[in-house]
């Protein structure tokens, strides 16, 4: 017997506040900068860069998915 996959929707909102988005309280966040969970070893030169052009990355999306099965958050990057 076929099992239909989960499917979660989400939209974008504003923040109440915007300390909501603080690296220590996991965000999940559209726009801006990333809230990058390990402040010291953060992306350096050509690695926050296009491989094919060269400009800088944009960053558009970041979800944190917590997964009851997993030690450690799911973080995905699009």
């Amino acid at each position: 017997e076929d099992e239909e996959a989960e499917v979660m929707l989400g939209f974008l909102e504003k923040p109440k506040h915007p300390g909501l988005l603080l690296r220590h309280l996991f965000p999940s966040k559209a726009g801006g900068i990333p809230a990058w969970l390990d402040p010291v070893n953060l992306p350096t030169g050509n690695s926050s860069c296009c491989g094919f052009c060269g400009e800088p990355l944009h960053f558009v999306l970041q979800v944190i998915a917590l997964c009851l099965e997993a030690i450690v958050p799911v973080i995905f990057f699009p």
